[in-house]
């Protein structure tokens, strides 16, 4: 269950007006593994000038032990009065486990991992950037913590350093669902021309993650979420569904 909440659950977080997807990313790799991801997300209230909905579809493979690859495309509704979805990136992924059951150093309770992802966006202009940060699993008490932060470098000018979060604690009800509550945001020209409070994007609500095993070593994970926006640049609400197969 452990790794369904994790995947199932920032990496998707190309800039824009709006986070552009609800994801905290795994901080466990498996060898030989093969993961298809959909993260899907529809944002509701005023957006103006901001998406109404993103898609972002990914395909990753443990190439390695302690070592992942994914590679992952998204489409955008740019406005809510534009009814095209557009081609807005594309996404390169690595994880790199540090400690954990695919690490250096093993542990049954708690996971780190390195992310290193490249953006290139598709959007007003072809922009590329460097995603950078730790993903952590914890197990405290029956509850299982996720932690994404990661720092979003621009490559060839542009904006500034921007910070990324995904923040999430789950209790597991069965071994197959689990409840929880999970926050994400995100902060633009962190160390220089930092906006106020009210211009950045921060959400925050409950979900639900889901189990379903296949035949031998498949499985799918689901996980339904709705997050409600904290400041006035954020929208009101977004909901959320994610769906991984494994095999």
């Amino acid at each position: 269950m452990t790794k369904t909440l994790a995947t199932a659950a920032l990496l998707a977080l190309i800039a824009g007006p709006a986070l552009a997807g609800f994801e905290i990313q795994e901080a466990n790799t498996e060898e030989n593994a093969v993961t298809l991801e959909s993260v899907n997300t529809v944002f509701f209230g005023d957006l103006e000038d901001q998406i109404r909905s993103s898609h972002e579809l990914t395909v990753g493979w443990g190439v390695v032990h302690g070592y992942a690859f994914e590679f992952g495309f998204e489409l955008e509704n740019p406005s809510a009065d534009d009814e095209s979805a557009d081609f807005s990136g594309l996404e390169l992924t690595n994880t790199i486990a540090l400690i954990g059951e695919e690490g250096f150093s093993t542990s049954d309770t708690f996971a780190l991992a390195l992310i290193a992802g490249l953006e290139f966006e598709f959007e007003e202009s072809s922009d590329v950037s460097l995603t950078l940060g730790p993903a952590i699993e914890a197990e405290l008490g029956g509850v299982e913590l996720l932690s994404n932060t990661f720092l979003e470098i621009p490559l060839g000018g542009g904006e500034g350093l921007g910070f990324s979060y995904a923040l999430g604690g789950y209790y597991e009800m069965t071994d197959d669902v689990a409840i929880g509550l999970e926050a994400h945001g995100e902060i633009e020209e962190v160390f220089d021309d930092t906006p106020a409070l009210s211009e950045q994007e921060h959400f925050i609500g409950p979900a639900v993650a889901f189990e379903i095993g296949l035949e031998e070593d498949q499985e799918v994970g689901m996980r339904v979420g709705t997050f409600f926006g904290l400041t006035d640049e954020t929208p009101t609400v977004g909901l959320s569904l994610n769906l991984e197969l494994e095999f």
